[in-house]
């Protein structure tokens, strides 16, 4: 299975690359739609009450994307007050908030069986930028019943899209791709360099084996980037585990045996 947004260019790839895999959609970007009809919602709502005189979405964009698991804070209950009052946001917010259960499913037919019922609900409730994103939705079913199966998302490529942002950003850019490729190998073998010393704590997990785990998890994701950047420039002739020897085959092999 391979995990990946909407696009339908990440679809067709696969399906040429891998046609055996399952495609599972993201939650990430599922929520990312959701959240972003919600505000489409808000902001026309607020332009309609603003014209007519004093409007309580002002001020409000930021509570609306947010979750209130507890219900007990001061800003949960200062948006329930919000919430209850007869605003075709809140309705909005609901129908977001209402999808999250769909990923606690196991089971394919449990899934689709909520499925059908909440996108029946979502269309019902008059909300173009709702029925908007719950259409696209529905054309991309399959991905979704799919997660139940799988449970895998595309985190961990979006945290290296985040990372090589980042490079870009602090670095102003660069003059050249071996520059590039050489700065992300440097901000990569220093996460390696964490894992392995373990100079932060870990707050995902106090367990030893665990941390090693993740610090294999981390090189081999970090062995999969060399080879891709190593395909896009002909041009590099180092070998960047010589120039990081924390990340080399004895270091791995190290980690293997502390895991084991």
């Amino acid at each position: 299975a391979v995990a990946m947004d909407m696009w339908p260019a990440f679809m067709s790839a696969a399906k040429q690359c891998i046609p055996q895999a399952d495609i599972v959609h993201d939650k990430f970007h599922v929520s990312k739609y959701l959240g972003e009809a919600v505000d489409t919602v808000r902001k026309q709502e607020h332009r309609r009450l603003s014209q007519k005189g004093n409007s309580p979405l002002t001020g409000s964009k930021w509570a609306w994307l947010k979750s209130y698991p507890d219900g007990r804070s001061a800003e949960a209950v200062s948006f329930r007050a919000l919430n209850q009052l007869n605003l075709k946001t809140s309705r909005a917010w609901t129908i977001k908030e209402n999808f999250a259960q769909f990923w606690s499913y196991s089971y394919k037919g449990s899934a689709k069986r909520f499925f059908d019922a909440w996108s029946t609900n979502a269309m019902r409730s008059r909300l173009e930028p709702v029925k908007k994103v719950v259409k696209m939705l529905r054309r991309h079913e399959t991905g979704l019943l799919n997660f139940s199966q799988h449970k895998i998302s595309n985190a961990c490529a979006e945290g290296f899209n985040s990372a090589i942002q980042l490079i870009t950003a602090t670095a102003r850019g660069f003059r050249n791709f071996t520059n590039y490729r050489q700065g992300f190998c440097f901000i990569a073998a220093s996460w390696i360099w964490i894992g392995r010393e373990e100079k932060i704590t870990v707050k995902l997990t106090k367990s030893p084996k665990e941390k090693a785990y993740i610090c294999l998890f981390l090189q081999k994701h970090l062995l999969w980037m060399n080879a891709v950047l190593a395909n896009a420039s002909e041009s590099w002739s180092e070998n960047w585990v010589d120039i990081f020897p924390l990340v080399s085959p004895a270091a791995k092999a190290t980690d293997t045996a502390t895991a084991k």
